[in-house]
């Protein structure tokens, strides 16, 4: 989520989206907590994003992901096909063709050659251990045109090779690893067989044909109760951050993380990491799943939820104030929950994002109820938009037998209603033809719609765009449940 200007925008932004912030609540523990514990529950909040990150690495590295199958180095792994619930994986989008590397920099450079792909929309991502993204490439930032990259780590083995003679753009990256995330538009195809062409002219081409193993980039599995801390330490060891994290480095040290390469704990440092982490987790998942009715209309933006990158503006990343966090702890807690509810999201200046908690009436979503949305046009979104639906707490795809999982702008039966407002009925099982409407099922417990605008309008989000409720419907009718409106 990302771009814009300066100060009076940056009050108006403020004010937009104030929710997510109010709901950022201090993790801090009671006064009477020992410092130890306070210390391990801290560390848990500012590694989180690394371990959760590295995991689901070691994830891709594995095949994990059916749709892509194992994930190898320093080349891409196309998915053929649109993500589905076997694809058990956070926030999920279901209106782009994924593709994804696993970079390994620490010998030299990797050049990157991008196809043209005549106008659609794509965004090639690029995240840091840390989940920072620290640079884009598509049609919002360097256009659609054929472009020549060449990513490097200036801490690599080889330094001879970071000057280009043939016309490549430098992209540095703030580590030896990264990630990159490539999302291409689907619309407008009569099937995905013309965008595989496409995905197979996005190149990576390692200068030095050498790299690690994923254990040497990860280093080893561990899945006994330590095995958060386990691999927070082997990854601060190799990818400890930028020069701003060094107090954090210090405390680290202090529970013995990080730098004493054995990896093993005494008993008592043992019992103050677990402590920490479980009071941690606790309240992480009261952010990630309990929201609060201050949302607005039952949505809440989560448009500045990936501000936290404070280091590195790369190509098509805004270094600007509306676009950064200024507060460092804060930047932490937000980088946390967008690891929980949404890894390797993008900034809101690239695809911007609502979540739905509650209906109209303020009452939390629920299979057992049917809700009806209408989103009348213009919507902001300059490439396409999109409405999916998750499962709680999990953020998982709903497994459905109609295999629907979301609508999409350009889906055939929205180009029906080009210029109308759009309604969406959320139920549990098939509404009645009667109702009208575009029907996502959900489960028949709780569920999360989230509104995915890309290459939104930034100047229409910041006048105060705001998504319609959903309105609860009366079981018997398609009607709204006037009974439940609050006078």
């Amino acid at each position: 989520m990302r771009l814009s200007s300066v100060q009076s925008v940056v009050s108006r932004l403020l004010l937009l989206f104030a929710t997510v912030a109010i709901s950022l609540v201090s993790l801090a523990s009671p006064e009477d907590e020992p410092d130890g514990i306070l210390d391990a529950e801290e560390l848990y909040v500012w590694g989180y994003p690394l371990v959760q990150n590295l995991r689901a690495l070691r994830g891709l590295a594995a095949g994990e992901l059916p749709m892509f199958g194992p994930v190898g180095i320093n080349e891409f792994a196309h998915a053929r096909r649109l993500m589905a619930p076997e694809d058990r994986f956070v926030s999920p989008n279901v209106d782009v063709l994924f593709s994804a590397a696993i970079i390994d920099l620490a010998n030299g450079p990797v050049d990157i050659d991008l196809p043209d792909t005549r106008g659609r929309y794509y965004v090639l991502q690029f995240l840091d251990p840390w989940t920072n993204s620290f640079a884009y490439l598509g049609k919002r930032s360097s256009g659609t045109s054929a472009g020549a990259y060449r990513l490097v780590f200036p801490g690599a083995v080889d330094s001879e090779h970071t000057d280009t003679e043939d016309g490549r753009t430098v992209i540095y990256s703030p580590a030896s690893l990264a990630l990159l995330v490539l999302r291409i538009s689907i619309a407008d195809v009569e099937g995905l067989a013309e965008l595989h062409v496409l995905q197979d002219g996005f190149q990576l081409s390692p200068l030095i044909d050498s790299h690690r193993s994923i254990d040497d980039l990860l280093g080893p599995h561990s899945n006994d109760e330590l095995a958060f801390w386990r691999q927070l330490h082997r990854g601060l060891i190799h990818y400890p951050g930028p020069p701003y994290d060094e107090p954090w480095l210090s405390r680290a040290a202090g529970l013995n993380l990080g730098f004493d390469k054995t990896g093993q704990w005494s008993a008592d440092v043992a019992a103050v990491l677990l402590a920490g982490q479980k009071v941690a987790e606790e309240q992480l998942e009261k952010l990630a799943v309990q929201r609060s009715t201050s949302s607005s209309r039952g949505w809440e933006s989560i448009v500045h939820l990936f501000d936290f990158n404070r280091h590195l503006f790369g190509t098509g990343v805004v270094n600007s104030p509306e676009w950064v966090i200024e507060d460092v702890e804060q930047a932490y807690r937000r980088r946390m929950l967008a690891a929980r509810v949404g890894l390797w999201g993008n900034h809101g200046y690239e695809a911007a994002f609502f979540q739905a908690w509650r209906d109209k009436d303020g009452q939390p979503l629920s299979g057992s109820s049917r809700y009806r949305v209408v989103l009348n046009p213009p919507m902001p979104a300059k490439a396409f938009w999109s409405v999916t639906n998750y499962t709680v707490p999990d953020f998982f795809l709903y497994e459905n037998p109609e295999e629907i999982y979301g609508i999409a702008s350009y889906d055939e039966s929205q180009k029906k209603q080009a210029g109308e407002s759009v309604t969406i009925i959320f139920s549990h099982d098939k509404p009645a033809e009667q109702c009208g409407g575009l029907w996502i099922p959900t489960p028949p417990g709780r569920f999360r719609p989230l509104l995915s605008l890309y290459h939104p309008d930034i100047e229409v989000l910041t006048d105060g765009w705001w998504p319609s409720s959903l309105e609860k419907l009366d079981p018997q009718s398609c009607e709204v449940n006037r009974s439940m409106i609050r006078q």
